[in-house]
């Protein structure tokens, strides 16, 4: 396979092949404890890269995700963790940079309490980070705080309808610009609202649509903000209890880990 993910040329100027053998052996851990009304998990994947011919993309690549859930009166409250590091995907990367781990870390509160048999309401936070190894890179290491409420009604064999709002902080702390007289970080924030509608079709097929009113507005003036519409969906298949696939498109701003980036509209 072309492991480059280029013609021949661009892969001559990075300074790699694009036939390979990749041997990828990893470890696996899943376990949980659940105790009356709480429960507690962790996932966890480390494994390594080796690659035969590129031995600059030689990387760890490691994936946890841990959370503690538990029921209180009539709220249920998740705490979760996420951190991944791997080798940046070269689609992702200029021809002056071929090696760079990338790591992700993140940590989500969220509380769902009910309103009565049918309505519910919820609150979450989660701050994330991403960090780049290589120098060139460094200044699109950003830190995104969004906090998401939302309100929802069920309707029983209809589905669920959900009013939500949401909105975003995000800073990239090593890409200084000048404001007025004194100089800060880059960053932008972000406000959106929207309706979201969830059904399930059968007991293990669920859709979910998402139709949204995006604002963004960057922290210097000059730059160009963005305000329009975004949407979701997704088809989710619950092949198990621990086993699902998931098909979306989706329309969002989200940080952009990428140089001279700091926001990125994704159409998926």
């Amino acid at each position: 396979s072309n492991v480059a993910r280029a013609s021949e040329n661009l892969a001559n100027l990075r300074g790699i092949v694009q036939e390979d053998e990749i041997y990828s052996p990893t470890a696996q851990l899943n376990l949980a404890r659940i105790w009356g009304s709480g429960a507690a998990f962790i996932k966890a994947s480390a494994g390594y890269d080796f690659y035969r011919n590129n031995t600059i993309l030689n990387r760890e690549e490691l994936d946890v995700h841990t959370g503690v859930n538990q029921k209180l009166e009539t709220c249920f409250s998740t705490l979760e963790g996420i951190y991944t590091r791997q080798q940046s995907d070269l689609d992702q990367l200029t021809v002056a940079v071929t090696k760079n781990t990338e790591s992700l870390s993140s940590a989500s509160l969220s509380v769902v309490c009910d309103w009565g048999s049918r309505v519910s309401w919820s609150l979450s936070a989660a701050p994330t980070w991403a960090q780049n190894s290589a120098i060139l890179l460094k200044a699109s290491d950003n830190r995104s705080v969004p906090v998401i409420g939302e309100v929802r009604y069920d309707f029983s064999t209809f589905g669920k309808i959900s009013i939500f709002g949401e909105y975003v902080d995000a800073t990239y702390p090593y890409r200084a610009v000048q404001l007025d007289s004194s100089f800060v970080a880059d960053g932008y924030n972000l406000y959106s609202g929207g309706v979201r509608f969830k059904r399930d079709l059968g007991t293990r097929l669920t859709a979910t649509l998402q139709l949204s009113v995006i604002s963004l507005r960057p922290r210097v003036p000059e730059d160009l903000a963005f305000s329009g519409a975004g949407y979701s969906a997704a088809v989710t298949y619950q092949f198990t209890p621990r086993l699902d696939a998931e098909v979306f498109i989706e329309k969002a701003a989200n940080p952009a880990n990428a140089a001279a980036i700091d926001k990125d509209i994704q159409a998926l």
